[in-house]
């Protein structure tokens, strides 16, 4: 929509509520809010004074906001449905954010800090509650987890990039079960890029 040419670049996250797409696309820099029931798009750039560095991840957030992961800025922003600025939900405490997704039913943040090797859990005021993980491979750790989605239960889905695998926990941490290992056989991955629960 609009009369000048602009194209996603590369999008890598991706969040709907009520047939708005929030797209986040570390190519172009910018946070894409397409609205097609209002013929329009927005694509964010700044977020409040800050301009925008590698935004990377989108998840719904509460009272119709959504919350962007920005790895190079090392910061989680809440902006509204317009993409307005609300507030830094995570300033500070990450090593490199890359994947987040929020928990309507106890107001937790989940990220997935690639380089840091682990999730850390935040409340509804920013917050830090838990931490869990480490680099590895066995149970409980990651090797870069990259992405994270919780479901309704509150089981808390990680993919673990470089183990090639998916892991589930419990909302605490507690290590559910896991599944997937590198290869190119039934169950196995190559490259895991998303997780998402329905």
């Amino acid at each position: 929509f609009g009369k000048g040419e602009e194209f996603l670049i590369r999008p890598t996250g991706v969040a709907e509520r009520d047939g708005v797409l929030y797209i986040a696309d570390p190519g172009a820099q910018a946070l894409w809010i397409f609205d097609p029931p209002n013929q329009r798009f927005v694509k964010v750039e700044r977020i409040g004074r800050t301009s925008l560095a590698s935004p990377v991840a989108v998840a719904l957030g509460p009272a119709g906001g959504v919350f962007l992961a920005d790895s190079s800025l090392k910061k989680v922003f809440l902006v509204n449905r317009e993409g307005k600025f609300v507030r830094t939900a995570v300033g500070e405490g990450l090593d490199r954010p890359a994947g987040i997704a929020y928990d309507e039913g106890t107001a937790r943040l989940y990220v997935a800090d690639s380089t840091g090797h682990r999730i850390v859990v935040f409340g509804a005021d920013g917050a830090r509650i838990l931490t869990w993980g480490r680099r590895g491979n066995g149970d409980g750790e990651f090797n870069h987890p990259t992405h994270v989605g919780v479901d309704r239960t509150g089981t808390v889905l990680v993919i673990d990039a470089l183990n090639f695998r998916l892991q589930a926990f419990d909302r605490e941490g507690r290590f559910l079960w896991k599944m997937g290992g590198h290869g190119d056989g039934s169950g196995d991955f190559a490259g895991p890029k998303g997780v998402a629960t329905d």
